[in-house]
């Protein structure tokens, strides 16, 4: 709450419009985002489609390849504008971007943000591994460029329409993979230019 106090309105992070701090309790107002999570966006647009004359199907989605990319930016520039304000975010996933119903994203859920250029975990809360760079999950480092590593993985769920990163594979195995030098391939339906 502290930190979104800081911030000014921008067209890309979710704003806080009131605060109270009572006795035992903390609320906060929120801007309403009528869509959910861009995660809940992605995978409802997601439409089976089968191949006329083969058995292949592919998953396609009912929002444009622009709107996609879209997406994309407007989580680059509500991103931007939070670390210009020295903030490392920490646990930047689509789930944590939300939607409102003209379907502007916003960034959000600034549980595990800090004011702080560079952070050093230093205790033991369980962190979003799939979403982490090499050096936040072995060294508990986390910067700009860690964001900046968490963002690769956001556009790889926009692309897929939602789905979990490192498919097949369970978290501590994909980070360990990641560190000897594994990438996800591109998905199948994804352009070269994308």
């Amino acid at each position: 709450m502290d930190l979104m106090k800081k911030f000014k309105p921008h067209p890309n992070v979710l704003e806080l419009l009131g605060s109270c701090v009572a006795k035992d309790s903390i609320y906060m107002i929120l801007e309403y985002m009528a869509r959910g999570t861009l995660r809940q966006v992605l995978k409802s647009s997601r439409q089976l489609y089968d191949y006329a004359h083969t058995r292949e199907r592919d998953i396609q989605s009912s929002l444009s390849q622009t709107q996609l990319m879209l997406f994309a930016q407007q989580v680059a520039n509500g991103m931007e504008y939070i670390t210009s304000n020295k903030c490392v975010h920490r646990d930047l996933a689509a789930r944590n971007v939300l939607v409102s119903e003209d379907l502007v994203c916003k960034v959000s859920d600034f549980g595990l943000a800090r004011d702080e250029e560079e952070y050093h975990r230093k205790s033991d809360r369980k962190l979003p591994l799939r979403w982490m760079s090499i050096e936040s999950w072995v060294d508990d480092i986390h910067t700009k460029e860690s964001d900046v590593w968490s963002f690769g993985i956001l556009l790889w769920e926009i692309v897929t329409l939602g789905a979990r990163p490192y498919p097949g594979m369970g978290a501590r195995d994909a980070m360990r993979e990641v560190n000897r030098g594994y990438r996800m391939p591109k998905p199948r339906h994804c352009t070269q230019d994308v």
